[in-house]
């Protein structure tokens, strides 16, 4: 969480994974905004350590992910749950237990984010649009380029976004 919050307000570009415990198979990597990600319980206490440790601001409870803002850091996620049955004697799922991290699965989710990285810096933005998962437009979900105009940094708009909300 403190490398996310440095890179974001110093407009470094930035990109996080999440867990695979317990997940068998690396079919569903998919790359989403960190806020709107629902099932890692990793990222989960990621966004949490950020809000409470380093400031940034929450969101209603139980707002749906599609209504959460932004927060412009890409999170390489899997889709696919972990599964139930490898949960370990404490009822967890660790690396300590049968069902924790499986190399294969955390081999592919980091070549995964590893490709989208290097593709966006070899390819021009115009030729890269699958790896851009911008639906508004403002490019805040390419964790990989910063704002060179000297505009606020994507943690600066975020904690605009929000306080707008609230207001």
């Amino acid at each position: 969480a403190l490398i996310i919050d440095h890179c974001c307000r110093n407009d470094i570009s930035v990109m996080t994974v999440g867990g695979s415990g317990g997940v068998t198979s690396p079919e569903g990597i998919e790359i989403r905004d960190l806020n709107q990600i629902g099932t890692d319980r990793l990222l989960f206490r990621t966004r949490k350590m950020l809000r409470k440790a380093h400031g940034w601001a929450a969101e209603p409870p139980f707002a749906r992910l599609s209504d959460k803002p932004r927060w412009g850091v890409a999170a390489v996620t899997l889709s696919a749950p972990p599964k139930e049955e490898l949960k370990g004697p404490r009822g967890n799922i660790s690396c300590n237990a049968a069902g924790g991290s499986l190399c294969f699965v955390t081999g592919a989710v980091g070549l995964f984010a590893a490709s989208h990285i290097a593709n966006a810096i070899a390819i021009p933005d115009d030729a890269n649009n699958d790896t851009n998962n911008d639906n508004d437009g403002d490019g805040s979900s390419r964790p990989w380029e910063g704002t060179s105009d000297g505009g606020p940094s994507r943690h600066e708009q975020h904690q605009q976004q929000t306080q707008g909300a609230v207001n």
